[in-house]
């Protein structure tokens, strides 16, 4: 039998090349089927984050911190006073947050800072605001008293 093989030298190439062909005619598949389902996961991808963060915020996962939350209230109260480069707020220890159902803080301290005369005047502060996801804040309510 093996004399008969050597007969014939290229039927083994034939039969390895036609083999070959089959397994790529049966797995091949358009490119443009590919292109549309890469485009599909890469849409899904992209979503998939910021519909968790929605989620995350909504169900209350997603508060924001209260360092963030003192850090905006700061910036909120700055952007009330007249001379607000002379600020120096209250230290960590002396302020008090809170945060409430809803995504609410409220923040509380004092601000040392000149007034319209040069003066250096203690003012209390309180801000209420909202988280709105994404590091921002929203005020709500801001109260500033000299003492």
């Amino acid at each position: 039998m093996m004399k008969h093989w050597k007969a014939f030298p290229g039927v083994g190439v034939i039969m390895f090349v036609a083999i070959i062909y089959l397994i790529f005619s049966f797995t091949y598949q358009p490119i443009e089927t590919n292109a549309k389902q890469i485009t599909a996961d890469a849409e899904q991808a992209i979503n998939k984050p910021i519909e968790q963060k929605e989620k995350a915020i909504m169900s209350g996962y997603d508060r924001g911190t209260s360092t963030d939350a003192y850090e905006m209230a700061k910036i909120f109260v700055l952007n009330t006073l007249k001379a607000p480069a002379t600020a120096q707020f209250a230290p960590f220890n002396k302020r008090d947050i809170k945060t409430t159902p809803g995504l609410k803080w409220s923040i509380s301290g004092y601000v040392d800072a000149q007034n319209g005369f040069g003066a250096l005047i203690r003012s209390w502060f309180k801000v209420d605001m909202t988280y709105k996801g994404n590091g921002t804040y929203r005020v709500d309510d801001l109260r500033l008293s000299e003492q």
